[in-house]
């Protein structure tokens, strides 16, 4: 049980202001916090520059009402629609072409 201890206290020396690096808003976090106005407001390539090195969270967005569910789903693109995926279509796949 010391031995457990002794890892959490070397683990909270590097918390910042008392929280676990990953989840400090900054260049030590692996999230990315905006609000959905800031999201919006950056280019493509600014956010792809951001989820080369972190995840974005987007707070105060509205939630959508669509369910994630089949009905919710057909929203996007019919349910058969042949998918591409990293170029290869998924329709050949299944085949085993």
């Amino acid at each position: 049980m010391d031995s457990i201890r002794s890892a959490v206290r070397q683990l909270e020396e590097d918390y910042i202001d008392g929280k676990p690096p990953h989840v400090v808003e900054g260049a030590t976090s692996v999230f990315h916090i905006l609000t959905q106005e800031e999201y919006d407001k950056k280019s493509v390539r600014v956010i792809q520059e951001i989820l080369r090195t972190q995840h974005i969270v987007i707070v105060g967005a509205q939630q959508s009402r669509v369910k994630f569910d089949a009905n919710g789903l057909r929203t996007l693109t019919r349910l058969n629609e042949p998918v591409s995926i990293q170029g290869v279509s998924l329709v050949f796949h299944l085949a085993g072409l």
